[in-house]
């Protein structure tokens, strides 16, 4: 779920302390997250702070791998 400047940008939750959880949202904000970063690094902090979080319930438990990838930025 991703934020900026403390603002949730998608409709989408699975973590009821953001937003109540949702049924069939599929927006997680990235698409609104995402273009900004298509900047140069320096102008980045023109847009203040960006935040992003994951939430793994306990229920019925994570027990694999999480990978993580840019498309954007080469070696992320």
């Amino acid at each position: 779920m991703y934020f900026k400047d403390g603002a949730y940008l998608g409709d989408y939750s699975n973590d009821a302390s953001i937003l109540a959880p949702t049924t069939g949202a599929e927006d997680f904000g990235l698409d609104h997250y995402e273009p900004l970063f298509f900047h140069p690094p320096a102008q980045w902090t023109e847009y203040n702070t960006f935040s992003v979080t994951l939430n793994f319930p306990e229920t019925p438990g994570f027990q694999g791998d999480i990978f993580y990838f840019c498309h954007i930025h080469q070696f992320m």
